[in-house]
């Protein structure tokens, strides 16, 4: 068999479907792909093929290879809002290209597209809880909607007390600014006039020549801010441990991302087979594979034919 395989170049046929295929699931199985002396088996995966070239469509766009992610959630290890979507939008899409196959299929591709689970709660649940950029919506929680509604206005409360106190600070100010210092709002006050201003130094510029001074008023107010801004962030970790748990007790993960490296791999079979122009000689079977040993090259090579039922024509 070894010898066989260096004389047919196997290594460049594996090469080759790695390439095609859309996935790191998929490249993986076919670096390791070896040739098969069943010829039911063999059947089987010619029949795949051939149901990918005139049958289902096996487009992954939108899976990408998170077995990683799955990995570390289920040691336990915390991921990204970035992270969580990147597994919805596989399982979403997967059960897209699973609901494909059960449409156009010819037949041969179903069994493998069943692998891939029903995952539609999970997938709601994370898409609905955060943004394309994988931030936490307001609407994941009650909590956190009425937490980020007290936000604006209180922001808001804090630069018009600021605002009023530098429209009396005069020849004071530095410069007429509101900045943030240590997550604090302040205002910049020239070094000379710094007793002027009632208030918290937080910090100075680098030259010392400016200070920036919480006022003394709007010192609760800031205190308010920052006790809401650890709030949302303990509600924002919460939600994001939440859908984390859900993606770790979901049953049938591992199953959909080995059914769908399965299907990158048949895919990339159909596309290698298209572009080589292969042909499927005959069905293997014992007494087929004996007769076709006598006829050696001789034998007639038929291409793959659209068995599709035509309709309408």
């Amino acid at each position: 068999m070894e010898k066989a395989i260096q004389t047919l170049e196997f290594s460049a046929v594996q090469s080759a479907l790695a390439e095609r295929a859309s996935t790191n699931m998929g490249r993986e199985l076919a670096l390791g792909l070896q040739p098969s002396t069943d010829p039911k088996r063999v059947n089987v995966m010619l029949e795949q093929v051939e149901d990918a070239l005139f049958g289902a469509s096996l487009h992954l766009g939108g899976i990408t290879d998170v077995r990683s992610l799955v990995t570390k959630l289920e040691g336990g290890l915390s991921v990204t809002g970035s992270e969580l979507l990147e597994i919805a939008y596989t399982l979403d899409s997967a059960m897209t290209l699973k609901r494909g196959i059960a449409q156009h299929s010819l037949g041969a591709l179903l069994e493998v597209a069943n692998g891939i689970g029903q995952h539609v709660v999970l997938t709601r649940s994370i898409l609905s809880a955060l943004g394309r950029d994988g931030t936490v919506l307001d609407e994941a929680s009650p909590k956190l909607r009425q937490l980020r509604r007290r936000l604006a206005p209180l922001r808001n409360t804090i630069r018009d007390r600021l605002t009023s106190i530098m429209d009396r600070a005069g020849e004071a100010l530095q410069e007429r600014l509101i900045t943030l210092r240590r997550d604090r709002y302040v205002i910049p006050v020239k070094s000379s006039f710094e007793n002027q201003v009632s208030g918290i130094v937080v910090d100075s510029s680098a030259s010392n020549q400016t200070v920036f001074i919480e006022p003394a008023s709007v010192v609760p107010l800031n205190n308010e801010l920052a006790r809401v801004l650890i709030e949302e962030e303990q509600e924002v970790t919460r939600i994001l441990l939440e859908l984390a748990h859900l993606v770790h007790d979901e049953p049938g993960l591992r199953s959909t991302l080995s059914a769908v490296a399965e299907l990158d791999l048949i895919g990339a079979k159909a596309a290698l087979s298209r572009e080589w122009g292969l042909a499927r000689a005959f069905k293997a079977s014992d007494d087929r594979a004996l007769r076709s040993k006598r006829c050696g090259a001789g034998c007639p090579a038929p291409r793959f034919t659209d068995h599709r039922p035509q309709h309408g024509r």
